[in-house]
């Protein structure tokens, strides 16, 4: 996420950090380096000069007491990049209607499933309604996403009148505790599309709108979210495509600049990849620092604690040694997880890459073993090892190379028991385990 800017940014806390002495003129190459780092991420040219410049006179002043020149350099950096990003906006688990709002090209109809993805997972009942009437695959897309994820889904293919079908919907799914309903886009704001996101805010009622920008727009996020903010009456903003772009840094500034507070980040491509925007959190993992709060409210999304509580009650089996590796997985990638734990630039992408696939292929090699086999793999010689690979369409090596994890991860859990281990109900012992997993 962001790659470019963390890279810059990362640059400067390093320095920092290596510098024998603090002095004036490292502040002053630091702030240069800050200032081309976010103009590069598209940030405005104003605000990264007046950025740099606070950050330049309140390094001339001394640090509290406790706190060292260098700490009080990078408490500096933190603050002001806090600053200019802008406060999070509330979001509440508590039944309601959303309506999204956008232009096209925005990932509206995308993020409304992860949005309902979001509340399904904090065990809200969730409909989605298509009240995109001038895209086509609008209908189409949002219905094999709500059946993806399993969520109601309401919409009707030929009529093209929006208030109508948003009316239908909620009636359709008023057993729901959240309602999301997907407006039509349009290439840019005008009288027509106001005026149907106002006829369906007045039937709707939405307890939040929602206005979803994507984030390779840049700097050109503060001039969109002005005008719906002036036109409708938006709640939060959503930034999506956050992954896939070096404008994102520009187009967060932009969004904060308006005085409209980011509610919700899109990170990837999957349904599951959307966070809460936390302004500290997000600068905390840009800066290289990671973000274990995230990341433990991501695992605890997953099954991964109820694994790991039948693992300190039971023998831990090779089958459970797999699923627990993918229920990490649902988290994230491994370069997002050990960028939120705070080691994304010290192992390299394609290493972590390379281990993701290689995991996959493990799902594939247990499949393929026996009942026996999987409940005792000792017994799995050079000839099983031979049926197996062929089973699962694997090497050898594959099947190897499974068998010494999971012969070194079981060494790793007997050394827990009984007492570490049972500390896995609390999640941070699992964070601890997973640091200590070689890949």
């Amino acid at each position: 996420m962001l790659e470019r800017l963390a890279r810059g940014l990362r640059s400067c806390v390093e320095r920092v950090k290596k510098a024998v002495l603090i002095s004036d003129e490292l502040v002053e190459e630091i702030a240069k380096e800050l200032r081309r780092t976010l103009l590069e991420a598209d940030v405005n040219v104003k605000l990264a000069l007046e950025l740099t410049e606070r950050i330049k006179k309140s390094a001339r002043g001394e640090p509290p007491k406790g706190m060292s020149k260098r700490e009080y350099l990078i408490k500096i950096l933190y603050d002001e990049l806090v600053a200019i990003l802008g406060e999070g906006a509330e979001v509440t688990l508590e039944p309601k209607r959303v309506l999204l709002v956008g232009l096209y090209g925005s990932g509206k109809t995308s993020f409304a499933a992860k949005l309902a993805r979001y509340y399904q997972r904090r065990n809200l009942s969730v409909g989605l309604v298509c009240c995109d009437t001038t895209r086509e695959a609008a209908y189409d897309q949002l219905k094999q996403l709500a059946s993806q994820i399993r969520v109601g889904f309401y919409g009707e293919r030929e009529n093209k009148d929006a208030v109508t079908i948003a009316r239908n919907g909620m009636q359709r799914l008023r057993d729901k505790d959240v309602i999301i309903f997907d407006s039509s886009g349009r290439n840019a704001l005008d009288e027509t599309l106001a005026r149907e996101i106002k006829n369906l805010s007045d039937v709707v009622k939405p307890n939040e709108v929602i206005l979803v920008i994507p984030a390779d727009i840049g700097q050109a996020a503060y001039e969109q979210a002005k005008a719906f903010k002036e036109a409708l009456n938006i709640t939060s903003i959503a930034v999506t495509k956050l992954d896939a772009t070096a404008k994102g840094g520009g187009a967060l500034a932009a969004c904060a600049a308006t005085g409209t507070k980011i509610s919700f980040l899109s990170v990837g491509e999957k349904v599951d990849d959307i966070e809460l925007y936390n302004p500290e959190r997000f600068v905390s993992r840009l800066l290289g620092f990671g973000d274990i709060e995230g990341l433990l409210e991501k695992i605890k999304e997953t099954d991964a604690p109820k694994i790991a509580e039948k693992i300190m009650e039971e023998e831990f089996t090779i089958e459970d040694f797999v699923n627990q590796s993918q229920e990490v997985q649902k988290v994230g990638s491994f370069e997002r997880i050990f960028d939120m734990l705070g080691m994304g630039s010290k192992i390299p992408s394609e290493v972590l890459a390379a281990q993701q696939e290689k995991m996959k292929r493990w799902r594939y090699i247990v499949d393929s073993m026996t009942k026996e086999e999987r409940r005792n793999p000792e017994i799995i010689n050079a000839s099983r090892i031979q049926r197996i690979a062929k089973g699962s369409g694997t090497s050898e090596s594959d099947v190897r190379e499974l068998l010494a994890a999971y012969k070194q991860t079981k060494k790793m859990v007997k050394a827990f028991k009984p007492g570490a281990l049972r500390a896995l109900k609390g999640m941070k012992d699992v964070m601890k385990m997973f640091r200590k997993l070689k890949f």
